[in-house]
């Protein structure tokens, strides 16, 4: 998300799905991510989360080719840009069916708090087009974890990714 306004959009839109407030100011969205925030999507009804093991040290940077790494044997194919909403789209870098996988460090520049939330909104917008959007993270981090199971968004650490995935398609 390197553009801004995505990044407000996606977090904004997290905040206010949980019936929280962010405080930014959104007036300088396009139109149609201001349409899509006075429209929100649906909560998901269900989520799930699996702790294991943490990227140790630099390793967790490369969290997109760890994921890759266990989905390429699962048959998940990459990546698909979606139109979640009007004039608005997700990138998903892997997907399979209808769950849709997407990695994250949580030990970047951006605060797990907003990262938690943005994850919220993207979770209820792909899950508003039928997939089931699935955090392959590097790390646990209790703050940011909590945000994303209140908003049901499923998480887990990439070590138990395939247990994961196998769980949710047998579903």
């Amino acid at each position: 998300m390197k553009n801004r306004n995505n990044r407000l959009f996606w977090t904004e839109l997290g905040f206010r799905l949980l019936g929280e407030s962010s405080g930014s100011d959104v007036s300088q969205l396009p139109p149609a991510m201001l349409d899509a925030l006075n429209n929100l999507p649906e909560m998901p009804g269900d989520s799930a989360t699996m702790r294991g093991l943490d990227l140790q040290g630099k390793r967790g940077r490369h969290i997109y080719t760890h994921t890759w790494n266990i989905l390429r044997d699962m048959g998940f194919s990459r990546p698909l840009r979606c139109e979640v909403f009007p004039g608005v789209s997700l990138f998903i870098p892997f997907v399979k069916g209808s769950i849709a996988v997407l990695p994250q460090g949580f030990q970047s520049r951006i605060p797990p708090v907003l990262r938690a939330h943005a994850l919220v909104g993207k979770s209820a917008a792909v899950r508003s087009r039928g997939y089931h959007l699935v955090v392959s993270a590097a790390v646990y981090h209790e703050t940011g974890w909590s945000i994303i199971s209140q908003g049901r968004c499923s998480v887990c650490t990439v070590d138990n990714l395939q247990q994961f995935i196998t769980a949710l398609d047998l579903q």
